[in-house]
């Protein structure tokens, strides 16, 4: 097979790059702020944000995620959360 040049060159890694995209996961939540983020009540619009910290190494046992609610109308912070990635 080697001498006639009959293997199969389509899987070599030198030829194919990695790809994960699996297409479209989960479910997709409707805009309903439509980039109007300004509002005129207190706590008529409240959004999350979620942040990864890493410290030490890096590795995955060392990271905390702290996850924030923010008021639209004052934009000062409602709610904080802190959570410890314990793996």
């Amino acid at each position: 097979m080697k001498q006639n040049d009959a293997l199969c060159h389509a899987f070599d890694r030198k030829n194919r790059k990695y790809n994960s995209y699996r297409g479209t996961v989960g479910k997709l939540a409707k805009n309903k702020l439509n980039r109007r983020f300004n509002t005129d009540r207190p706590y008529q619009k409240v959004v999350t944000n979620v942040t990864e910290v890493r410290w030490g190494s890096g590795s995955i046992s060392e990271r905390t995620y702290f996850t924030s609610f923010v008021d639209l109308y004052s934009n000062e912070i409602c709610h904080g959360i802190l959570v410890l990635a314990l793996m």
